[in-house]
């Protein structure tokens, strides 16, 4: 679906043929499409959202893209997957790293931070934190390269104002811009009766995408139940 084929669903939806205002050239469906988008990148995190991408870690921060929401999957190049850690708990880490060579030795029961590149990663703001951060050698050697930063993440929808411009949730749940866009329209129609079925929907296919993208992580694998042996 492209925003133009979004524009004229919200319209045929509402039984009408256009939604314009007094306000001199303003027209009140793509401010519908905005909000509903808002909603989308609250709310949904589906497989059609991942994006992937690689970062040069040069520094203890690392720019993160900047349509990021949220990490699924944070890992050097080499294939070590990084584990958040909230910052406060970095900061503490950071506080007894003890030890005078070049390798870092933290004194904390059952954390060792080992030689190779980082082990755990916290976002602040628009930045990605990396612990423990090892300086490159001065002066680094020819044949140095600083470590990459391999990012599975959700990125966050942003349609397009022109036409054919679509998203990939635009494109693979349409459902999820129209009803999120109708809910957006209620007030402007004054209380549309069927804002609970649009509201409905909307809950549905939200909770529909987000237990599809639970259920692809498993790789189409059953899920075994077990029970704990009680005695």
């Amino acid at each position: 679906m492209t925003r133009l084929e979004l524009s004229n669903a919200i319209l045929a939806w509402l039984h009408r043929a256009a939604l314009r205002t007094p306000v001199p050239a303003f027209d009140a469906v793509p401010t519908f499409i905005q909000l509903a988008e808002q909603e989308i990148n609250l709310d949904f995190r589906t497989r059609a959202m991942i994006r992937r991408a690689a970062q040069v870690a040069d520094g203890q921060y690392v720019p993160l893209p900047c349509d990021y929401l949220e990490a699924e999957d944070v890992r050097l190049a080499t294939g070590r997957e990084l584990t958040w850690r909230p910052r406060a708990e970095m900061g503490n880490l950071r506080q007894v790293q003890t030890g005078g060579g070049p390798e870092p030795v933290v004194v904390v029961p059952g954390i060792i931070a080992l030689p190779g590149g980082p082990l755990y990663y916290d976002v602040i703001g628009d930045l990605m934190e990396l612990w423990p951060y090892e300086p490159p050698p001065d002066p680094p050697p020819d044949a140095y390269l600083p470590y990459t930063i391999e990012l599975a993440y959700y990125a966050g929808q942003s349609l397009g104002p022109a036409d054919g411009d679509t998203t990939p949730v635009l494109t693979q749940l349409p459902a999820a811009y129209l009803y999120g866009a109708l809910l957006q329209a209620a007030p402007f129609v004054r209380d549309d009766q069927r804002v609970k079925q649009w509201s409905d929907a909307y809950a549905s296919i939200k909770a529909r995408a987000n237990n599809a993208g639970e259920r692809a992580k498993s790789a189409g694998s059953r899920l075994v139940q077990r029970f704990r042996r009680i005695g």
